[in-house]
């Protein structure tokens, strides 16, 4: 697991997350054009930022479910492409994980298409790429009255591989198993299913020093796909899916004398 604090630098107790997964880049169903609309207000979003959680690239093989004569583009040019569409919001990129469909080529061949687009964009060396699960703590924010950034919020994310099943429930009950890993992140980001899912629930934590119980808050989101309907999905009578992107608002309220963070959705 890839662990990693990140220090925002912005005393604002107020920043917003886009979290975009299956991009699908390749594919000749990928929508092009809302990627670079979501990629626009990333860009000229103060204190907005982002998390790429896999499959940002089709690369369809010939043993894969996707039709590799299909492709709009090969793997080489996809790679060049999400550079070019990622490159004016290099700094804002909290995380790039890999996907299923990047595995495929480390599978088959050893060689991870996703790493030489890290690489690119400057995020290897800062230590953004993960091939697995991640563990994100953000620093932002000030309270008090001092200037030290004090407050944290713990991202837990993954691709993922299970919850694929013709059901929001399926996608729900990965996104749920999440917490069994990590009991207590602020928010839990998984992708894959393509269906776009946000809830949030909450735990009590018990401090056995001054046995006292505080309730702790939970968001759980499932990223939406890029996709239009047609492929495989068509094929196989999977339903259409919503291919707009959330944009998470993320604030720190004082409530009855501590900090609360709050998980807001914006529809872009």
């Amino acid at each position: 697991m890839k662990e990693l604090t990140i220090n925002l630098g912005t005393k604002s107790n107020e920043i917003e997350i886009v979290p975009l997964g299956d991009l699908h880049i390749g594919d000749p169903n990928c929508n092009i054009d809302l990627i670079k609309q979501t990629i626009d207000y990333i860009a000229n979003t103060k204190n907005c930022y982002c998390i790429l959680n896999g499959d940002l690239m089709n690369n369809a093989l010939k043993t894969s479910k996707s039709d590799s004569y299909l492709e709009t583009m090969p793997m080489e040019e996809q790679q060049e492409k999400l550079v070019e569409l990622l490159y004016p919001i290099k700094d804002k990129i909290l995380m790039l994980a890999q996907g299923n469909h990047e595995y495929r080529s480390s599978l088959l061949c050893g060689i991870d298409p996703l790493r030489y687009v890290a690489r690119s964009l400057g995020l290897l060396e800062k230590g953004r790429y993960c091939t697995g699960a991640y563990l994100l703590t953000l620093l932002f924010g000030k309270r008090n009255g001092t200037d030290k950034l004090t407050n944290a919020y713990v991202v837990f994310g993954i691709h993922g591989g299970s919850g694929g099943g013709r059901r929001a429930g399926s996608t729900a009950n990965a996104l749920e198993d999440m917490n069994k890993i990590i009991p207590n992140a602020d928010l839990y980001l998984h992708s894959h299913t393509h269906t776009q899912i946000l809830y949030p629930d909450s735990i009590f934590i018990y401090n056995p020093m001054s046995k006292t119980l505080q309730r702790h808050y939970r968001t759980y989101y499932n990223t939406n796909s890029f996709l239009e309907y047609g492929g495989y999905a068509e094929m196989k009578g999977y339903k259409p899916t919503d291919t707009y992107p959330n944009v998470l608002r993320i604030r720190m309220i004082r409530d009855g004398g501590k900090m609360r963070k709050l998980t807001d959705v914006i529809r872009l």
